[in-house]
């Protein structure tokens, strides 16, 4: 929910901002859920998130889809 709206809300960012600071302080890693645009992602980069997932890096597909994806040569993932 407060991923979201990092780059309009500082208040969100704070939150954001702590939460991946505690997590790594636990030895935890971070995925930040509902990434939906570029802006956001560089703004988790900044902060230091490790993983992002959402329409920014991949729409939800069936997972079927996802297999057959990834399971062709690096060669043809390229050209598509």
């Amino acid at each position: 929910m407060f991923v979201t709206s990092i780059t309009a809300n500082e208040a969100d960012q704070i939150m954001v901002r702590s939460t991946i600071d505690l997590a790594h302080e636990l030895g935890l890693q971070v995925v930040a859920e509902g990434v939906e645009d570029w802006d956001t992602v560089a703004a988790l980069d900044a902060l230091g998130c490790d993983y992002a997932q959402g329409y920014a890096i991949g729409k939800a597909m069936p997972i079927e889809e996802l297999l057959r994806q990834n399971l062709r040569p690096i060669s043809a993932r390229k050209a598509a």
